[in-house]
């Protein structure tokens, strides 16, 4: 069974079992005929002029679910989609909005949103505008939602004066969904499409997104960025598919947005360590550092840092840095919150020499305004985050004495 199609069949599976359960009142436990007519009370109860099988299709919301989830069992939800008629697709999309609802609090919402958006893409593809103005006069908003979507996907000029229309109805809550969806399918058309999509839609990001086509022209994409906020994705993936681009775009860069190309080196640092693991990542990245012109370093070093950085990139960059200078740059600006554990630790364990530690503390002390008045109201937490923090990167009591002092010390008049 596919990724996607498995997604499908669990989200029915857990509909009917959990959310039916709880909408009557068992949480968790199987769906039950008491369930099922729990489900269609909901969705009558909840879309505008009455009963289930308003659309037309002559089956209930819950009997279209559940013969999906028979189908399921076998692979085939997503081609349960695939054979429904119209008005049973319309079925499943004004019956999505009170379990979408309803399931606020659960783990399945997004599996079930899968389902929806595939309810919805087919809908589309079979009927097109015809299906927006349906969706427009319902006033389900999911339903309205999901084949704006679809839309956009497909044809995202022609799909954003329904952008327009849906939120005079609905608001602006739904506009990001519409923007994912643009986006997305654009992606997979080309980058020029993925260019008009920027202006349109603006910028959306997403640490992972569908992989690039064969013959994506990144450089004319990178070329016409709004920023390089919309450059990380597809920095992270050369990164990972094309190694010898990313080194091109990274020390050459393109136009007139050179002095801009440092801040994604850590997303191409991402997308190669996913493929080698993280000390050969890391040894590919700072080979690149001398080739860079020296007033664009820094900037390039400070790129490969983030908050949640791993451990063992953390020692990488400490043991691979071509310069001491590169080194401590990594080590306080990951020990700038000076917790006792994570990667800051992990950057000063990987400095074998103690003096290499006590000066990256020293510099990350200095760098957070050390020393400062005798009044200072943060003396106190961090002078005990301090102790904790040298004590875990393994500092001598007289390289901790030397680092508590400037905690200590009053400034120069």
């Amino acid at each position: 069974m596919s990724g996607s199609k498995k997604a499908v069949g669990v989200a029915v599976a857990i509909i009917l079992g959990g959310c039916a359960g709880w909408l009557a009142g068992r949480s968790g436990e199987a769906a039950t005929e008491r369930d099922t007519g729990r489900i269609e009370e909901v969705h009558s109860r909840s879309t505008p002029g009455g009963g289930p099988n308003r659309g037309g299709g002559g089956k209930g919301l819950a009997s279209l679910l559940r013969e999906m989830e028979r189908q399921a069992a076998g692979g085939d939800a997503l081609d349960a989609i695939e054979r429904m008629s119209n008005a049973e697709l319309r079925d499943l999309l004004t019956g999505s909005g009170p379990l979408l609802d309803a399931m606020a609090w659960s783990d399945a919402r997004s599996q079930f949103q899968e389902l929806v958006r595939a309810a919805a893409a087919e809908l589309y593809r079979r009927e097109g505008p015809a299906s927006l103005a349906w969706a427009e006069t319902r006033g389900s908003r999911h339903a309205f939602a999901g084949l704006v979507a679809a839309a956009a996907a497909n044809e995202p000029v022609f799909a954003k004066e329904w952008v327009d229309r849906y939120t005079a109805l609905h608001g602006s809550k739904g506009n990001m969904e519409f923007s994912r969806s643009a986006h997305h399918g654009a992606q997979g058309r080309g980058a020029k499409d993925l260019v008009e999509v920027n202006k349109l839609y603006g910028e959306f990001v997403e640490p992972w997104s569908p992989g690039f086509p064969a013959g994506f022209d990144f450089a004319h994409y990178m070329a016409n960025l709004p920023s390089t906020f919309s450059g990380r994705v597809p920095m992270r993936y050369l990164g990972a598919d094309d190694r010898a681009t990313a080194e091109k775009m990274l020390l050459e860069g393109l136009g007139q947005k050179r002095e801009a190309w440092g801040s994604l080196a850590g997303f191409a640092l991402d997308g190669r360590a996913s493929i080698v693991g993280e000390a050969e990542a890391v040894r590919w990245i700072s080979d690149l550092i001398p080739k860079l012109p020296e007033e664009e370093k820094e900037d390039f070093i400070t790129s490969l840092i983030r908050s949640d950085l791993p451990d063992l990139r953390a020692q990488a960059l400490i043991q691979n840095l071509p310069e001491e200078a590169d080194r401590q740059i990594v080590a306080v600006n990951l020990n700038m919150s000076l917790r006792s554990t994570g990667s800051g630790v992990a950057a000063l364990r990987a400095m074998e020499d103690e003096s290499r530690r006590v000066a990256a503390l020293a510099n990350t002390l200095n760098a957070l305004g050390w020393p400062k008045p005798p009044d200072d109201p943060t003396r106190g937490d961090t002078v005990e985050n301090l102790q904790l923090l040298m004590q875990a990167a393994g500092i001598s009591e007289e390289g901790q004495a030397g680092l508590r002092k400037i905690v200590a010390d009053r400034p120069s008049p």
